[in-house]
C-alpha cells in the first residue's frame, strides 16, 4: 500500500483513517511515514495560526510569542503522528517530530512504541492523527508493506 494524502489547515485536530488488508503472514510489516513541510514560514500562516488559536494565554503572551514566530527565533512546526492498529487493537504510536520514520513491526522486535505483535492476515489500520496543520497543502506519505 503506498499513499500520498494532502491536508489543509482545516483538518488540524482530526484523524485520518488509512486501512488495509494483510492477505499472507509475514515476519515484518515495515511502515514509512512522511510528511511535508514539516514547518510553517509563510508570514500569513504564521499569523493565522495565532488567530486561530484557543489558548490560555493573555493576548500580550500571545502577541510576543507571534511576534517570536514572525521574526524566526521560533519555529512554528507541523505535526502529524501514526498509531497502527490490528484488527482494532492498538499496536503503537510514533509522535515524534522528525523526518521520514520508518516503522517495523515483528514479533520479535518492533520500533519504540510499538508492541512487538506477529503480522497476521486480517484489517490493519493506521491512524494518521493531525495535531499542528499550520499550512495549506501540506503531504502526507504513507508506504506500508511486508517483508
Amino acid at each position: 500500500m503506498d499513499l500520498a494524502l494532502t491536508v489543509n489547515k482545516s483538518d488540524i485536530k482530526s484523524h485520518k483513517s488509512i486501512k488495509f488488508n494483510v492477505d499472507k503472514e509475514a515476519e515484518i510489516l515495515k511502515i514509512e511515514f512522511d510528511y511535508l513541510p514539516r514547518v510553517a514560514k509563510e508570514l500569513g500562516d504564521i499569523i493565522y495560526a495565532f488567530e486561530n488559536r484557543s489558548s490560555n494565554l493573555s493576548h500580550e503572551e500571545i502577541s510576543s510569542l507571534k511576534e517570536k514566530f514572525i521574526r524566526g527565533e521560533e519555529e512554528l512546526k507541523n505535526l502529524a503522528t501514526l498509531s497502527l492498529y490490528y484488527n482494532n487493537k492498538y499496536i503503537g504510536c510514533a509522535h515524534r517530530h522528525i523526518g521520514k520514520q520508518t516503522i517495523i513491526i515483528s514479533s520479535k522486535e518492533s520500533t519504540a512504541g510499538f508492541i512487538n505483535a506477529p503480522i497476521k492476515t486480517g484489517l490493519w489500520e493506521i491512524v494518521i492523527s493531525l495535531h499542528g496543520v499550520f499550512t495549506d497543502n501540506m503531504k502526507i506519505f504513507v508506504n506500508a508493506f511486508i517483508e
